[in-house]
């Protein structure tokens, strides 16, 4: 079977055709079809990926769909994903035109072996990003033949596996941060510092609903004053999250906290200056500046502002806000699963762990020589007792009352962050512990004195 296609868009246009395709005239037989495809309207020599378009078109129109149908496949597609799609299946086209290799052998039981033997081709040709190009090739020609051919997910074809590990094509995770900075470090700025503009009062609301919440840049911009919910211990906030082209709502819970960095106690104070300043629109978040509605650029560089001035080193943006936090909560002992569903994602979802839980940036050498301690000309290293603090103090911080410290593993399924995220003041006063218990930590335990089998023997024989 061979294949004709034309893509000079100058002569598409004056045929005047409309971006749709039809059999050229005369019977259609066994050994030959011609047909005439067109590119979308408007298109212009530069488009580089033309070609994938064209065989997408081909391919459904082979398989058994109508030029309708094969439109309406294309419009229901989301925009950013036809645009990958057209690119990753440019490289099949080039192939199949130049080797002569007819439709309906991408369309068999054996659409794998044509797809293994693209990506040999595409390899022989070289050239700058291969590897990206490759891994585009090989998910879309994948997701287009699995749709088209008699051969169903051909992703997981043993022979498409072989060959992807093979070629090391498979995508692993990456962070944007090896380590991440520690969330005290904010949250001790806000407790010692108050606001002193109208900008710092609302990027200090905005870090602390980051803090509490991990909401991201697109969620901060959809939260809307008219849909907040006040309650006496919390406030709710409504917002949306998408996923491919399904929107979904959430409702974020603040509770109230007895402490400076309270989410509740700081986003009440910021709407009332943004009242008093007569900005009564309905966006909670907004550019004072250019008297506009907040967007996420405009979020992520408030919310850099003020980390900034906390002290946070400058290769970390605003953003990050939500690494440091999710860090914070796995390192005190949430699940990943708890993690994602506070955070809004896939309870499933391994992106926690992939991206945001990072090692936090400090110094580790100054755990060397941490609580040494000189007697004379015979140094002595003291072993740490965890529970050296005021046992007054420790048994306070761990009692449950009131606005007091919320477990991070609650009953009903009501996540609230753990204690150490929501009083970080709490620790200046028990510098001895890294992490304050409640009940629901580890117990402490005390240790005593470090003392080696050979001290306790000379002890035992200096007593008979």
């Amino acid at each position: 079977v061979q294949i004709q296609i034309q893509s000079d868009a100058t002569n598409n246009s004056e045929s005047g055709d409309n971006g749709s395709f039809e059999p050229s005239s005369g019977e259609r037989s066994q050994d030959e079809i011609r047909r005439e495809v067109t590119t979308r309207p408007n298109r212009t020599r530069l488009d580089k990926y033309t070609r994938g378009e064209l065989i997408f078109k081909q391919l459904g129109y082979e398989a058994g769909l109508t030029i309708k149908a094969v439109d309406d496949l294309i419009q229901n597609m989301n925009k950013e994903t036809w645009r990958k799609r057209r690119a990753g299946l440019t490289p099949l086209a080039d192939f199949t035109e130049i080797n002569h290799i007819p439709l309906q052998s991408l369309l068999s039981d054996k659409a794998d072996i044509e797809l293994v033997n693209a990506l040999t081709w595409r390899k022989s040709q070289g050239g700058d990003k291969l590897k990206q190009i490759f891994k585009n090739m090989k998910l879309h020609c994948s997701v287009t033949l699995s749709q088209f051919s008699k051969m169903k997910v051909i992703s997981q074809s043993p022979l498409i596996k072989a060959f992807t590990k093979g070629d090391k094509l498979q995508t692993q995770p990456k962070s944007k941060h090896s380590i991440i900075w520690n969330l005290q470090l904010l949250f001790l700025y806000i407790y010692n510092n108050k606001p002193e503009t109208i900008d710092e009062q609302q990027q200090t609301a905005m870090a602390l609903i980051v803090a509490f919440s991990g909401a991201r840049m697109s969620e901060l911009v959809l939260m809307k004053e008219k849909e907040m919910i006040q309650e006496p211990t919390y406030i709710s906030l409504k917002t949306q999250t998408s996923k491919g082209n399904v929107v979904i709502d959430h409702i974020i819970k603040f509770y109230n906290r007895n402490s400076e960095c309270c989410p509740v106690k700081a986003l009440k104070q910021w709407l009332n200056v943004k009242r008093k300043q007569g900005l009564t629109n309905d966006p909670i978040w907004w550019n004072l500046r250019k008297n506009i509605q907040a967007t996420p650029d405009f979020c992520s560089h408030q919310l850099t502002a003020i980390i900034r001035r906390a002290g946070v080193p400058d290769q970390y943006s605003g953003p990050t806000i939500r690494h440091a936090m999710m860090t914070r909560l796995r390192d005190a002992g949430a699940s990943q699963a708890e993690v994602n569903a506070f955070t809004r994602h896939s309870l499933t979802s391994n992106v926690v762990d992939a991206y945001y839980y990072r090692p936090v940036d400090k110094d580790l050498a100054s755990l060397l020589i941490i609580n040494e301690k000189s007697q004379g000309n015979n140094p002595q290293w003291i072993c740490p007792k965890p529970c050296e603090n005021d046992i007054t103090k420790l048994n306070s911080l761990a009692e449950c009352q009131g606005n007091g410290p919320q477990r991070i593993r609650p009953n009903g399924g009501q996540l609230k962050c753990d204690w150490v995220i929501q009083n970080p003041e709490s620790l200046d006063d028990w510098p001895g512990a890294s992490v304050p218990c409640d009940d629901f930590a580890a117990e402490l335990q005390n240790f005593g004195d470090a003392s080696s089998n050979e001290d306790e023997q000379q002890q035992q024989n200096k007593e008979d």
